[in-house]
């Protein structure tokens, strides 16, 4: 639902954009590009938007809001538009980047193939070459449209699945609790056997389920709720966390449950996936990226327990810098005086007289307890299911 309502307002600001600017091809409120590259990129996807009859739009969103119906938002966009329409978008607040495809483009071209144009785009930017990265979105979907059989959306990976070819997807289905389910089969044996035993390892240590599933499709459900029903339904902790790899839209998402695993690690999505990202979940590389996700679970529940380790040299740093001033200055004020033998020789003479000495019984507290009777409640955990979720994703 979360990546629905993001997708649907990024929809509704290509609508905007086509009310106060009939054909406006390029928006950026984030600053990634100087204003000069700015009326170039306008120029560029204009031109090649002209050249092959589709609409070539690159939105550059500060952030997204609002809770719209997705398939309404995306017939809206279209308005002030050609009805065959790619929009590229990238939001810098929530972390979230993706390409709608509208007409012919989602007629020739599979999601894979959108995210591989996408994915090489974003490898530029990332290297902080942003108008190249844009051109060259440009280019490969106007080389997608022409037909052009180099053009990366229409490779052997990426081309739609011919009439006589299984359009079906595997729907990733494993035992209860089972730490690794490779449903899309992207890891080796000897892969698939260390981060199970990873997963075990951390997942004992920490008192928490820890799990993976990759699948090659999710069907007509959501990676959140998808995510969330599976860990439910599949006889984990009621402390844990699971990550969901879906390769159809490459989708990642990571769903937490329990109020300590959800204090812990909601904080920290966004973090967790940028760090899978790097380790090589974009190129390929499923064990480094999982054996991550792993690592950083086990890295901030540590943290959350026993802080971080410079921070705890610093407190003690601090600790003794203050006590050490304290001390000095306490002995700065003492004064100088000789031990006495007697009590009597601290008294100054003649400033108390005792006259009279009596015990006077003043009152009593009496406190009275009810002696409770023998008695027991029984306890137990809770699984996961119909349990309360926390978590996010992205793309890769």
């Amino acid at each position: 639902m979360k990546r629905i309502i993001l997708v649907s307002a990024l929809l509704l600001c290509a609508l905007s954009v086509a009310c106060f600017a009939a054909q406006r091809y390029f928006v950026d409120e984030i600053g990634y590009f100087t204003a000069e590259e700015a009326d170039e990129l306008e120029a560029y996807l204009a031109d090649k938007s002209a050249d092959v009859s589709t609409d070539i739009v690159m939105l550059f969103k500060s952030s997204t809001g609002g809770d719209f119906d997705a398939a309404e938002e995306a017939e809206a966009a279209k308005d002030g538009y050609r009805d065959n329409l790619v929009i590229f978008f990238l939001s810098d607040e929530d972390k979230l980047y993706d390409t709608i495809r509208l007409g012919i483009p989602k007629e020739i071209v599979s999601t894979e193939g959108a995210s591989a144009v996408t994915d090489a785009a974003m490898e530029l930017m990332r290297a902080g070459d942003f108008l190249g990265g844009a051109k060259l979105f440009a280019d490969e979907w106007a080389k997608a449209v022409k037909g052009d059989e180099d053009a990366v959306a229409l490779g052997a990976s990426a081309r739609l699945p011919s009439d006589e070819e299984d359009k079906t997807y595997e729907i990733a289905n494993g035992a209860d609790g089972q730490f690794v389910v490779d449903g899309a089969n992207l890891l080796c044996e000897e892969d698939y056997i260390d981060l199970s035993n990873y997963a075990e390892e951390i997942s004992e240590k920490l008192g928490i389920s820890i799990a993976i599933v990759t699948t090659k499709s999710i069907g007509n459900s959501y990676p959140r709720a998808f995510a969330d029903d599976y860990y439910d339904s599949h006889g984990y902790g009621p402390e844990g966390v699971l990550l969901l790899i879906s390769m159809a839209d490459r989708d990642w998402y990571i769903t937490t449950t329990g109020e300590h695993t959800r204090g812990v690690l909601d904080r920290k999505i966004d973090s967790m996936g940028e760090h899978m990202i790097d380790a090589g979940l974009s190129s390929g590389d499923y064990h480094a990226a999982f054996r991550r996700y792993i690592k950083d679970v086990n890295t901030y529940f540590n943290y959350s327990k026993y802080g971080s380790p410079m921070n705890a040299v610093i407190a003690v740093v601090l600790g003794l810098i203050v006590g050490l001033i304290t001390r000095g200055v306490l002995k700065a004020q003492l004064k100088s005086v000789k031990q006495k033998t007697e009590a009597n020789e601290y008294v100054t003479e003649g400033s108390m007289k005792l006259e009279k000495s009596e015990d006077v019984f003043l009152y009593k507290n009496v406190t009275k307890t009810e002696r409770q009777s023998s008695s027991s409640s029984g306890g137990g955990s809770r699984g996961g299911g119909g349990g309360s979720h926390g978590g996010g994703g992205g793309k890769f």
